[in-house]
């Protein structure tokens, strides 16, 4: 019988790591295979959306640096939805010569209804027809010079939905902000890379992601509004038959939380939202993943991330109170052996992650060595601070809150930065 328990209760404590454990054959992709390269017979054109609430401070570096890119100019237009806007970002849109509306609706609030509100009036102004892919950016991004030019390889190549390299144009500013731009940079070149490169399709960035205009008619320009509006959309997206794709040449640059606050209160946000995602469209990625859609068993364990860990840790308890009774000694430091070894090897996996992150993209990351150094060894933490949001987030009430944008800072003196 104990060693029957003994059995039960490793699978039980590894249990977490057993649903991710594909991600090492990803690791590997990442490191042993290239990208495919590309070629584009054509110029296609393409909206550039832009959802701001509030943002004045850095509304205009944006557009400036989309409209800098190496992309013929007559082959993509900028628009900018100021949302329920109470300060000069519609100005600001306006003056930097880029088509503009305004949305007031204090009821629904958030990314998702702006850029329907947006999306909408496109339709009734120009028609879809217009522009055959339809590019989604946040106001506090920058792009490279070849961003555009990058996607639209892919882009002509059949790639419908496009996801790009994600970094970051505050690397430096805290030891919050270096790690969640390095949450982001793992996402790109350790996990959306080798999905791609092994044909799995990626969920999309919240930012800089490309989408077909047949997808925009499809979904009658956007539907999707919970709090991870992009897991929404990625999932219903692939149980429609699509495959995201990333792009790790289109570099797009976003602001991140330089306070620990403010980190949390947008990841608790994040967190909240894959659980209603994950709710919405579980069941139904559980049904392909048995079909052998491996993509679905991907993004489904992806969502439910917080469910698996609060199920491992609660069989966990389960499972060794009833070989050693609960509150007993014997009890008391299997349980604590049992913390302690996992926070090792949740330390060592993150802390892997980011050497390997920071070594591969050293060109990509503006930052001085030290500091690179302080957030290599700083970042295992920042994650583990997801652990008591995955028990939080479920009690807390399903609200978007903005986190205020203030680094307005150009793609060139962001180069400038080491």
């Amino acid at each position: 019988m104990t060693t029957g328990f003994h059995i039960i209760r490793g699978i039980i404590e590894n249990l977490f790591l057993l649903f991710f454990l594909y991600r090492a054959v990803f690791f590997v992709a990442a490191l042993v295979k290239k990208p495919e390269k590309y070629k584009a017979r054509r110029a296609h054109r393409y909206a550039l959306l832009i959802c701001a609430k509030n943002e004045h401070a850095v509304l205009g570096k944006l557009i400036h640096s989309l409209q800098d890119m190496d992309y013929p100019k007559d082959r993509y237009s900028i628009f900018v939805v100021a949302d329920n806007c109470s300060d000069s970002t519609a100005d600001v849109a306006r003056r930097a010569g880029v088509i503009v509306y305004e949305r007031t609706d204090l009821n629904r609030r958030g990314k998702g209804y702006a850029l329907r509100f947006l999306l909408r009036r496109i339709k009734a102004d120009f028609g879809f027809n217009a522009y055959d892919g339809y590019a989604v950016f946040d106001a506090d991004n920058l792009v490279h010079k070849k961003y555009l030019s990058e996607i639209n390889k892919m882009f002509d190549n059949g790639c419908r939905i496009i996801t790009p390299y994600r970094g970051s144009k505050n690397f430096a500013s805290s030891w919050v902000s270096g790690c969640s731009s390095l949450w982001f940079m793992i996402k790109s070149g350790l996990l959306n890379c080798p999905r791609t490169l092994l044909s799995v399709g990626c969920p999309v960035s919240g930012t800089g992601f490309v989408m077909h205009r047949d997808i925009v008619k499809r979904i009658a320009g956007w539907k999707y509004f919970s709090l991870a509006e992009n897991m929404e959309f990625s999932a219903d997206q692939l149980l429609s038959g699509e495959r995201a794709v990333y792009c790790p040449s289109a570099v797009v640059y976003d602001e991140q939380p330089v306070r620990f606050v403010d980190s949390w209160t947008q990841r608790m946000r994040w967190v909240k939202g894959y659980y209603q995602v994950s709710g919405k469209y579980g069941l139904k990625l559980l049904k392909y993943m048995f079909k052998g859609v491996f993509t679905c068993y991907d993004i489904g364990v992806t969502l439910a991330a917080g469910w698996l860990f609060i199920a491992g840790c609660v069989l966990t308890l389960v499972i060794n109170s009833f070989e050693y009774g609960f509150g007993t000694p014997e009890y008391g430091v299997l349980i604590g052996h049992t913390i302690i070894r996992n926070i090792i090897i949740f330390y060592i996996i993150h802390l892997v992650y980011a050497i390997v992150t920071v070594v591969t993209d050293m060109k990509r990351i503006y930052c001085p060595p030290l500091r690179k150094l302080e957030y290599i060894i700083l970042y295992p933490v920042f994650v583990f601070t997801y652990i008591p949001m995955a028990f939080l987030a479920p009690f807390m009430p399903a609200r978007w809150l903005q986190v205020k944008h203030n680094i307005s800072i150009s793609t060139k003196e962001l180069h400038k930065v080491q």
